[in-house]
């Protein structure tokens, strides 16, 4: 079949409102914070790495998070950028937590990603950030 390119649209990156802040897990076993929680939550923009515990509970997975201002956490922080150097989102595996525990991380985020509530607590002077997965 041939096309005729005068009939398809040009298509350009949309441009839009403001972001609002979230914090996500996604179906490939991330937690990611877009732009909008990273500008909100200093914690979160200063990280390079994190430690992470983990436990079960009824049907859900409950995380504690500490986010550290180096590279000698558990686990490491990517940053995107767009093409100005801007960072657009920060993201950390959560894979091996969920395998700590015996689950698979497939069984809670398998058709959307899943928002995130942090509760702040302190524990050993460190700062940790509580969430609770639950299951689709």
């Amino acid at each position: 079949m041939e096309y005729n390119l005068n009939e398809f649209k040009d298509v350009s990156p949309t441009r839009g409102g403001k972001s609002k802040p979230r914090l996500s897990v996604g179906k490939i076993g991330v937690i990611r914070g877009n732009s909008a929680y990273i500008e909100e939550n200093s914690d979160f923009k200063k990280a390079k790495s994190v430690d992470i515990k983990v436990m079960k509970k009824e049907d859900k997975v409950i995380m504690a998070i500490n986010f550290l201002d180096n590279d000698k956490g558990q686990f490491s922080i990517t940053s995107l950028k767009n093409k100005k150097g801007k960072i657009t989102s920060k993201m950390f595996s959560i894979r091996s937590a969920f395998k700590k525990i015996d689950e698979e991380y497939k069984n809670f985020a398998q058709s959307k990603s899943i928002k995130l509530t942090p509760e702040i607590s302190e524990f050993n002077n460190k700062k940790y950030y509580i969430v609770e997965i639950s299951k689709d």
